[in-house]
């Protein structure tokens, strides 16, 4: 709670950032959500496993 606005104006700087250029951020945020889909996907199929072997 004490770090909020810190991230805030972290936020703010991003957001410039991205409205300099949007096609990069784009990029950026379309490999991010592949990375966080196939991270999730790992984390799942790692769950499926391991209930496999206790179960």
């Amino acid at each position: 709670m004490l770090n909020m606005p810190s991230i805030d104006g972290v936020e703010a700087v991003r957001k410039n950032s991205v409205d300099r250029n949007s096609k990069k951020s784009h990029v950026r945020k379309s490999l991010s959500s592949l990375y966080a889909r196939d991270l999730s996907a790992r984390l799942f199929i790692g769950q499926i496993r391991t209930v496999c072997r206790s179960g």
